[in-house]
């Protein structure tokens, strides 16, 4: 699967999307998701979009997670 991060948001690529499901659980206002990023399950609201081609794009915004390293910072 195809996809980008920019910090705390996932852009997905749908490949082929009229073969797929999945995304269009995401339609309209969008719903939760879970990704399994960075090593474990990360979770997040995605919203999927259809351009004027048909191109699906499943754009996810990631919940606040862990701090990197998960010490205290001191």
């Amino acid at each position: 699967m195809a996809y980008r991060r920019a910090v705390d948001l996932v852009t997905i690529r749908v490949a082929m999307p009229e073969r797929k499901a999945w995304w269009r659980n995401f339609t309209g206002a969008g719903g939760p998701i879970s990704l399994d990023l960075d090593g474990g399950a990360r979770t997040g609201h995605a919203v999927a979009r259809v351009d004027g081609k048909g191109r699906v794009t499943v754009a996810v915004r990631l919940d606040p997670g862990p701090p990197a390293g998960g010490g205290s910072g001191h």
